[in-house]
């Protein structure tokens, strides 16, 4: 689990050729005070979207249930965000994640999406990957298209197939439910 960060940054690697993204995704897990050994950032110096990130990602942590422990209250989550403002989380930030956490979720959730969405560049969006995934063909699917289609349909995470030859295919079907 220690590596778990450094394994997934190489294999975004790989695949992601903006270093802004990289150099998020590097720094998620700095501590806001510097007190992460191995992280020489410390404050303003991460990335805002790094900062961003440690603070969900901390919240979601502690309130999802794990093998290793029940999942904690939102109410004493938020708690634990607001001890740790200051040395390991951006203190402005977590005061924002709990003004934004107090109100009507679902319905930020809808018009930041909304807002997201119809600011999308498709070809901006693509050029931070090197793989595409645009058919190249309209043909009838053969039957590892449709066993494809139906797994990511059932699939929750994102799945990129790769056949032996290190070509990939991408599905571009939201999951249901």
């Amino acid at each position: 689990m220690t590596q778990s960060r450094a394994m997934g940054l190489e294999i975004l690697r790989h695949s992601c050729t903006a270093p802004e993204i990289l150099k998020i995704v590097e720094h998620v897990s700095a501590w806001y005070n510097g007190g992460r050994k191995g992280s020489p950032l410390q404050g303003e110096e991460i990335p805002l979207a790094a900062r961003m990130i440690a603070v969900v990602e901390a919240f979601d942590a502690m309130t999802t249930d794990h093998v290793y422990r029940a999942a904690m209250s939102q109410e004493r989550a938020m708690a634990e965000l607001f001890q740790c403002a200051g040395e390991q989380f951006d203190p402005e930030l977590v005061r924002k994640f709990a003004e934004f956490h107090e109100g009507d979720v679902s319905e930020q959730r809808r018009e930041v999406a909304g807002r997201w969405m119809r600011g999308l560049d498709p070809e901006m969006v693509n050029s931070y990957w090197e793989l595409n995934c645009l058919p190249s063909h309209a043909a009838p699917p053969t039957i590892d298209v449709c066993f494809q289609a139906k797994l990511l349909d059932n699939m929750y995470d994102a799945v990129v197939f790769i056949d032996v030859a290190g070509k990939s295919s991408c599905g571009t079907t939201a999951p249901s439910g």
